[in-house]
């Protein structure tokens, strides 16, 4: 499979507990030449960077056009209003949706926070 990890990769301040969502603008990630790939064969996994006291759960998620959770953190603790958390892009060596397919295809990643 191919993997890239973007550390520190979302930072979120909030004073209130919250939860970011994920979702992609397109069905189908595109390249140059008009080729397709559909956006769910990237899985997307949120794991937290800061050091924090508390419960932040973090997921992993086939990318798609629909909001997903993909973190929902409770702590309403001052000392935790900044939060960064690490991003790791990911596509399964598996899978047969990817099989023919070369060059840089693309799309764009949507994350929202919002208070609880």
């Amino acid at each position: 499979g191919i993997s890239v990890t973007k550390t520190r990769g979302l930072k979120v301040t909030g004073y209130n507990p919250y939860q970011v969502f994920v979702k992609t603008t397109t069905v189908n990630l595109v390249n140059a030449a008009s080729n397709t790939i559909p956006v769910e064969v990237v899985n997307v996994e949120a794991t937290v960077y800061t050091a924090i006291t508390g419960t932040i759960t973090t997921s992993t998620k086939a990318l798609s056009t629909a909001d997903q959770v993909i973190i929902g953190n409770t702590v309403a603790n001052y000392t935790q209003q900044v939060v960064e958390y690490n991003l790791r892009y990911f596509i399964n060596g598996n899978d047969n949706r990817i099989a023919d397919k070369s060059g840089t295809f693309s799309t764009s990643v949507l994350y929202i926070a919002v208070p609880q």
